[in-house]
């Protein structure tokens, strides 16, 4: 990619990956480079003669979109400099929801662009390793839709603990939960709940109001699913 920009531009003027990756945001590098060299090495990232806006055939999304436990339209998340609309799928080492700051990471195994938060766990190796893969992205203001997000609460043990938490997550709150997962030790308990939220704000506010429940000293955001912390824990 670097010898196709030098290529491009005349003047060996990108060095090294972090030469890309200031290029990348600083605009000197755009989206148009990245089609250009996507079709050079025939990936199917970039279909040439895609416009903004312009939807592909049903059966080549499906080809290349994972499923989801919620799927996400195309206009959700926008990418480059001229905040163009890609095939994307939200990365599950983080799970970013709107209001978070994200970037997009092309992937040439899956031939899709896989979004983190810019706070993941892996973005400072896939900056520092594969900057050229990175592009810019964020939300658009079309943000309907709910996202899949974890917390982790723990605090005094207390009978009906399980019950209050989903009393005032599913009835109070009105989030919808996939799990929640909670083990006592020595009068004390600490779990982890998956839930769908609309967006930061709305995660936030669910925090805020859990850390005012009486039995519950901690509440905190959680960058991955729970069976991905207890297989970790299995393994420890």
């Amino acid at each position: 990619f670097i010898k196709f920009l030098n290529k491009k531009y005349g003047e060996k003027i990108f060095n090294n990956a972090q030469d890309v990756f200031i290029g990348t945001y600083n605009g000197k590098i755009t989206t148009q480079d990245l089609r250009e060299f996507a079709r050079q090495i025939r990936n199917p990232l970039f279909i040439p003669g895609l416009r903004l806006g312009q939807k592909r055939e049903k059966k080549k999304i499906t080809e290349l979109t994972p499923l989801r436990e919620k799927t996400t339209d195309d206009s959700l998340v926008l990418f480059g400099n001229n905040m163009d609309r890609m095939d994307y799928t939200l990365a599950n080492c983080c799970n970013p929801i709107p209001g978070d700051k994200i970037f997009g990471y092309i992937n040439l195994t899956k031939k899709i662009v896989t979004v983190h938060r810019s706070n993941c766990p892996n973005a400072q190796n896939m900056l520092s390793k594969y900057a050229y893969r990175v592009i810019k992205a964020r939300w658009s203001s079309n943000k309907e839709g709910q996202f899949l997000s974890g917390i982790q609460v723990s605090g005094l043990d207390k009978m009906g603990m399980v019950n209050n938490l989903t009393q005032v997550i599913t009835k109070e709150l009105n989030v919808n939960m996939q799990s929640i997962s909670l083990e006592s030790v020595k009068g004390l308990y600490e779990g982890y709940i998956m839930l769908y939220v609309a967006d930061k704000r709305h995660l936030d506010k669910l925090i805020r109001k859990l850390e005012r429940m009486d039995g519950i000293n901690s509440v905190k955001r959680i960058e991955r699913k729970v069976e991905d912390i207890s297989i970790e824990k299995d393994n420890a």
